[in-house]
């Protein structure tokens, strides 16, 4: 195996042992190498840098041998949060306090199928918290990270205390200012 697929070595199987049958690692248009792992097929098509894309085909075995169906390609995409600004009550403070959230995104790396569109309805886990509808604005893929960012607006047009809390608390999500 050239150098470069080497560089890649472990991603591959790695992608086979989460669940994907065919693994295709892309950038540069030259085969290194090809590998069959567990039974399931990897394609170095990429010199190994790091930073390229990687695209696992999952399929799910109740479909295995229906005519027409289509495997998934499951990405992992940076979700963009905005959440509405709330009014809250202090201890000791007769008038509430507004907390804007103009200014900042809560920020997630998920799974999903395809990229979503805007106006698309997606449903965001909070760690010990249960769920939420977001509503997606817009979908823009961003080199620098190598994925796509998907911006999202909190569905309801406010948010509970307790639910905003519980976002700034959930390991899985982080609060970012924006630039």
């Amino acid at each position: 195996m050239p150098r470069a697929a080497r560089v890649a070595e472990g991603v591959g199987p790695r992608e086979v042992d989460a669940g994907a049958d065919v693994v295709v690692m892309h950038g540069a248009p030259l085969l290194h190498g090809v590998e069959i792992y567990k039974g399931r097929t990897i394609f170095y098509l990429h010199p190994g840098a790091a930073s390229e894309s990687v695209a696992a085909v999952r399929h799910d075995d109740r479909d295995r041998g229906k005519l027409g169906f289509e495997p998934r390609m499951i990405q992992t995409v940076e979700i963009s949060l905005r959440v509405p600004s709330l009014r809250v009550r202090r201890e000791g403070k007769d008038t509430p306090e507004t907390i804007s959230n103009s200014d900042v995104r809560f920020i997630k790396r998920i799974e999903i199928d395809s990229i979503p569109k805007a106006g698309a309805v997606l449903v965001m886990e909070v760690a010990s918290h249960g769920s939420f509808e977001s509503v997606v604005v817009r979908s823009d893929w961003h080199e620098s990270k190598n994925l796509f960012v998907i911006a999202c607006q909190y569905r309801n047009r406010s948010i509970a205390p307790i639910d905003y809390q519980a976002l700034l608390d959930a390991p899985d999500w982080q609060l970012r200012p924006l630039i």
